[in-house]
């Protein structure tokens, strides 16, 4: 302790505490205690994210596929793969296909 103004002197990197509040205090807080409850209400209110589902992101994907002017053929084959693949999610991945 500093026998001049009965403070400890800081080290270097440290920040001053300027609040008249012991560390030993400080150093028990954890994140936990320092966050403020959130109330049921503000979350009820606030909106919910838009779920996402295959088709949504596949027309979001051809959308933007489609308006650079990709060629109909290269189109096509999305729309093909794709009706490909939600056939294979309707029956299942075959039993050979599963390590």
């Amino acid at each position: 302790m500093s026998s001049s103004n009965g403070k400890t002197p800081q080290k270097r990197g440290q920040r001053k505490n300027n609040l008249d509040i012991s560390q030993r205090l400080l150093d028990r807080l954890t994140p936990s205690v320092l966050e403020t409850p959130r109330s049921t209400l503000q979350e009820a209110e606030k909106p919910r994210p838009e779920t996402l589902t295959l088709d949504k992101l596949f027309n979001r994907y051809y959308a933007a596929r489609q308006a650079p002017g990709a060629a109909e053929r290269t189109l096509e084959d999305y729309r093909k793969h794709m009706n490909w693949f939600r056939r294979f999610l309707a029956i299942g991945a075959p039993h050979s296909a599963i390590p």
